[in-house]
């Protein structure tokens, strides 16, 4: 089997951490140092997809990691060249858009979450493969803080109190991908792919919450059920600074 990591990356301005470009170099070298040294426990290779703001220090930078090798892989180096309003889960869709024949497993993660555990990838597959209404698995067991809107319920597995999972992160297959776009044709319906040509470039937070619903709640929709990872302390959420 082949497995793929998509890692979202934008190296301009942000709201939060790590704020503006320099804080996203050192963050992206903290994402290279952790897969080059975490064993996910099974070939795959990590896809970084760039939301291209155009700079050639940016560029320089990451030429200098494209096929690369880490720890079970290589590196990828992908520009989406216009900066979409659908954030890091258009880019998650377009990873999988361009490389979808080479992978039959797909794992999703912003850039500001790290991996601290070796071998967690066979054990999401695992529980991917565990039920044929089981249609994507989250990776983040949040801690219990009703502040954060993050706990999940979870019953046998399944997480039966929210529609989505959080940030996207998680795995997938190439497979349960395509039984949710033969269901719902607009899945990729995503500017790179579909109207590059006339889409603008536009930096707009005021859909992302809804972006982020949609990228899994489209599993529900085509019939899936979703899963999460019932332990913690596999990912450092940086920008919060906890243990996933």
């Amino acid at each position: 089997m082949k497995v793929a990591k998509v890692l979202a990356f934008y190296f301009g301005e942000r709201r939060y951490y790590p704020h503006n470009k320099e804080g996203v170099i050192d963050l992206f070298k903290q994402q290279i140092d952790a897969h080059s040294t975490i064993n996910p426990g099974i070939n795959m290779d990590l896809i970084i997809v760039n939301h291209d703001t155009q700079d050639r220090e940016v560029y320089d930078l990451l030429d200098q990691y494209d096929n690369k090798k880490i720890t079970t892989g290589k590196i990828k180096i992908v520009h989406r060249f216009r900066i979409s309003n659908d954030i890091s889960f258009g880019s998650f869709k377009y990873a999988f858009y361009l490389f979808q024949k080479e992978y039959d497993y797909w794992f999703f993660s912003e850039d500001d979450i790290l991996p601290l555990t070796d071998g967690v990838i066979p054990e999401l597959i695992d529980i991917l493969n565990s039920k044929d209404d089981v249609g994507f698995v989250g990776a983040l067991k949040f801690p219990q803080n009703p502040h954060t809107g993050h706990n999940y319920t979870i019953v046998d597995g399944y997480i039966t109190s929210h529609n989505h999972i959080h940030g996207g992160t998680g795995l997938t297959s190439t497979n349960k991908i395509k039984q949710v776009i033969s269901k719902i044709p607009s899945y990729l319906d995503i500017p790179n792919i579909t109207n590059s040509e006339t889409i603008k470039e536009v930096v707009n937070y005021q859909n992302a919450e809804n972006y982020e619903v949609e990228f899994t709640n489209s599993f529900i929709e085509a019939g899936f059920k979703l899963k999460v990872k019932n332990s913690s302390d596999n990912f450092l959420h940086i920008r919060e600074n906890i243990k996933l």
